[in-house]
């Protein structure tokens, strides 16, 4: 619910995704993800990333309303999703 009411309040509950490498952005819609788990495992099958250890050299990346790139895992959910304008998959060192 905190997705939803946070989205809403913001606009659209629609993000666009990128991932590095690929010139295809998408959208997904952020309210029906409750963690990063969630979101991690919709991008994952979103972008055909079937490989555990492929998998693991992704982070995900967040624009903020500022215009600002900061890495998802750097912060709570819930800042997470009052802050999101627009998700990228980077890859890692891994």
């Amino acid at each position: 619910m905190v997705a939803a009411t946070t989205a809403a309040k913001c606009g659209s509950t629609y993000v666009k995704v990128k991932m590095e490498g690929n010139a295809i952005a998408r959208k997904i819609d952020i309210s029906v993800h409750r963690s990063f788990e969630s979101l991690t495992a919709t991008l994952m099958r979103m972008f055909d990333i079937c490989d555990e250890h492929l998998q693991k050299s992704f982070k995900i990346a967040y624009q903020d309303r500022e215009g600002d790139w900061l890495l998802a895992e750097d912060v709570p959910w819930r800042t997470f999703i009052r802050c999101l304008k627009c998700i990228k998959l980077i890859r890692s060192g891994c």
